[in-house]
């Protein structure tokens, strides 16, 4: 059976003067990418290889300290045969 690929984009609320500091642990993260930082914001991409090891990473993050709330905004699961086809 072919390898699934479960991408999620997440919205991460923080104090605005946390918010780097947050950022930064969020990266940390093994599968997650911090793509920007505004007024509090961050946006995050996730990959993992199930839906529910998403929501493990989202309950991850929004249990850290200094986190306001943490959301998913939007999850696609792709055949890494499909995300690793040249375009």
């Amino acid at each position: 059976m072919d390898d699934v690929v479960h991408i999620s984009s997440m919205i991460v609320s923080a104090r605005p003067e946390d918010a780097k500091r947050v950022a930064s642990r969020i990266a940390e993260l093994p599968g997650v990418e911090v793509h920007t930082t505004e007024n509090g914001k961050i946006l995050a991409l996730a990959e993992a290889g199930s839906a529910g090891a998403l929501g493990e990473l989202l309950t991850a993050i929004s249990t850290m300290e200094r986190v306001l709330s943490a959301n998913m905004v939007f999850e696609c699961a792709e055949l890494r045969a499909v995300m690793d086809a040249p375009l």
